[in-house]
């Protein structure tokens, strides 16, 4: 199970597609908001939807190099993305509520655990290995 996860070159190539997503989110959502288009909060959904496109693509057949047809990936790593920000949210409260660290940490804590998460789900469930 654990060589199934943990292959240092697909773990490489989500890191890389993970950077890349990041930007393209930051990229929209910084022209939409400067443009005028929308909010501040529509901007970053834009910003979301397209990088989610850019990192769903990019782990298919970048990644995971997934032979399943496409859609059958979407759902899958669509939940598996809804549960990383729940995720996010949720270790963040929890930190934050006890006070076991500061918030600065905690927030830090978060953001680092949910790509780990994340790999997890998606090397296992989104884009298993026939």
């Amino acid at each position: 199970m654990i060589s199934k996860i943990l292959q240092p070159q697909q773990v490489v190539r989500f890191g890389l597609v993970g950077i890349v997503a990041t930007i393209t989110h930051l990229v929209v959502a910084q022209f939409v908001l400067l443009s005028g288009l929308a909010t501040v909060f529509q901007s970053t959904v834009v910003g979301f939807l397209v990088a989610f496109a850019v990192s769903l693509s990019g782990h298919h057949w970048f990644t995971f190099r997934h032979n399943n047809r496409f859609y059958q990936s979407l759902w899958k790593y669509a939940a598996v993305a809804i549960g990383g920000f729940l995720a996010n949210i949720l270790i963040l409260a929890v930190l934050v509520s006890t006070a076991w660290v500061s918030r600065s940490i905690a927030l830090s804590i978060a953001v680092l655990a949910v790509p780990i998460l994340s790999y997890v789900a998606s090397s296992l469930w989104a884009f298993p290995k026939n």
